[in-house]
């Protein structure tokens, strides 16, 4: 949940130096009366929110193989590889749903904070959730990860198709600054 927490930021990040200040300054606006079409640009940015992801996720799995290597911890190839895919479900389904919310909203503001919410809420709230329920589990804790992950990715991922649809060039051009 740690690197789920970490890959909210650095979407966080990227929303805040990239996407946001797109919609602030106009050049959503520029692209779009010159033929770019919003769809087009919501599946750029939703395929850019994605590899930022997995590259956060691909950096944690070499560095936990890397320090499993160094101080000799006994962990399974195919456990960590288990929990890279669960991660890129859940990747999946955050990153289409953060940047259609981010395309809906007007005023940047509440962009930022939503983004800071959705980091907060899914770093801190799943760590709690997943706390609590490993202890009164008692079965594989694999499958009870997968569950979660295939939930939590299919409910982002859904969102984020709904929120999706409604994305017009009118609701991404009318953007308020601070």
């Amino acid at each position: 949940m740690m690197s789920l927490s970490m890959i909210m930021m650095g979407i966080f990040t990227i929303l805040q130096q990239v996407i946001i200040p797109e919609k602030e300054s106009g050049r959503i606006e520029f692209l779009l009366s010159n033929g770019f079409r919003i769809k087009s640009y919501l599946k750029s940015a939703i395929l850019s929110m994605w590899l930022s992801g997995e590259i956060y996720l691909a950096i944690f799995f070499i560095v936990f193989v890397f320090l499993a290597r160094t101080f000799n911890i006994k962990a399974f190839p195919t456990d960590v590889t288990k929990i890279f895919i669960y991660g890129t479900i859940v990747n999946t389904g955050v990153s289409t749903f953060i940047s259609s919310v981010v395309m809906k909203i007007r005023r940047a503001a509440l962009m930022r904070f939503v983004t800071i919410a959705s980091v907060f809420a899914l770093g801190y709230g799943g760590n709690v959730l997943i706390n609590s329920t490993v202890k009164n589990f008692q079965g594989d804790i694999f499958s009870l990860l997968l569950t979660f992950s295939l939930i939590m990715g299919g409910v982002f991922f859904a969102l984020g198709m709904f929120f999706g649809k409604g994305v017009d060039e009118e609701t991404v051009v009318l953007t308020i600054p601070e």
